[in-house]
């Protein structure tokens, strides 16, 4: 639940955060988050799919989707989950 309220995730949202919360406040790359959600990663490796979906989770999760506080952008690298 975020905020006493219950959200509901995709498929894809729910391995996305649970990706994220297994590497608490270190930098993954997009290619290493491509790669463990997405077995077949060329189609992802170049396109805005994962930005699409940490976009969407960001929007449940976040109280202020403008400055995320626990999944922040790491530029030119990828994403970083913040724990605390």
């Amino acid at each position: 639940s975020v905020r006493g309220e219950e959200i509901k995730l995709t498929k894809t949202e729910f391995e996305l955060l649970e990706l994220f919360v297994s590497y608490p406040d270190e930098v993954l790359s997009r290619e290493f988050i491509t790669n463990q959600i997405w077995r077949d990663s060329e189609l992802y490796q170049h396109s805005r799919a994962l930005d699409v979906h940490v976009q969407r989770l960001r929007k449940k999760i976040e109280a202020d989707v403008e400055n995320p506080r626990y999944i922040v952008t790491v530029a030119g690298v990828g994403y970083k989950f913040q724990a605390g």
